[in-house]
């Protein structure tokens, strides 16, 4: 990514190997935002068996294509704590309708599946389709 810009979502592959992620995707660092609790460092531990920032990640399908990130999040905040949110996009910039979120905890993961998996949200005739990655 550019200088200044915010780091790419983890996916485990090169850049090269998934470009429409990396050059299509908003990102939001939640950390920032007042979004299931106060913004600070998070423990995003990556060796000796600590959990991963990806560990609690979650796909979230069927979005309405006017959907934000901060939207997003403003749903799925009542699951719990929100670390990191972003929609992918369409090269002019237009939603795919889908995108990514990553939960503090487990527990936090799986009640926003329990909550919002197969839920139509209002104005909307799809069901959302949420699940780990």
């Amino acid at each position: 990514p550019p200088p200044g810009s915010p780091p790419p979502p983890a996916t485990g592959y090169p850049a090269a190997a998934v470009p429409h992620l990396y050059r299509h995707a908003s990102h939001v660092n939640v950390s920032a935002l007042p979004v299931g609790g106060a913004g600070g460092p998070r423990g995003r531990l990556s060796s000796g068996g600590a959990r991963k920032h990806s560990d609690w990640k979650l796909f979230v399908g069927q979005l309405s294509y006017k959907m934000d990130e901060g939207e997003l999040c403003s749903l799925f905040a009542q699951a719990g704590e929100i670390e990191h949110a972003h929609i992918l996009r369409q090269p002019d910039g237009k939603s795919r309708g889908c995108g990514f979120l990553v939960f503090k905890n487990k527990f936090m993961a799986d009640t926003a599946i329990s909550q919002f998996h197969g839920r139509v949200l209002p104005g909307s005739n799809r069901a959302l389709t949420v699940k780990y990655c």
